[in-house]
């Protein structure tokens, strides 16, 4: 077995499921790293080794979800992600694939050693409240009639 920790000063951190990766604006790549349970406050948040990571807190959010199997590579990901967005404007969000495209985060559950179809990953897209409020219309409406 592969230890797998977060790199921080102190007690080692094992690395959590999932994994969050995104691109911003400029295709600058980040990942980010959901810390377990029992560190609910900063303060018990162990300082990190290098300049590079950063802990922030993430406001909670609601978004929408495409589950998924497989090894995964940056054109699987992005293909995925566009069949999502095609999938969220058929279903009536207000969206577009480039706007998907330029905000989807790719969340990945298992280890790089998990066999592939074992593997589990969604692609994540932030709704506003806005959209959620019309689907939520849209689909109160379609029930019924």
């Amino acid at each position: 077995s592969v230890a797998m920790t977060a790199p921080v000063v102190g007690k080692p951190i094992a690395m959590t499921a999932p994994v969050v990766t995104s691109a911003d604006k400029q295709e600058a790549k980040k990942m980010q790293f959901i810390l377990p349970e029992e560190y609910d406050e900063f303060e018990k948040i162990p300082k990190p080794t290098s300049s590079r990571v950063k802990v922030v807190e993430i406001p909670p959010a609601t978004g929408a979800v495409h589950r998924f199997q497989g090894s995964m590579t940056e054109a699987k990901a992005k293909s995925q992600a566009t069949a999502f967005a095609r999938q969220l404007i058929e279903d009536g969000v207000d969206t577009t694939e480039e706007e998907v495209l330029q905000n989807y985060e790719l969340w990945q559950f298992h280890p790089p050693f998990t066999l592939g179809p074992l593997r589990r990953n969604e692609i994540w897209v932030n709704l506003s409240k806005k959209q959620i409020d019309d689907l939520l219309k849209k689909y109160k409406e379609e029930k019924q009639t």
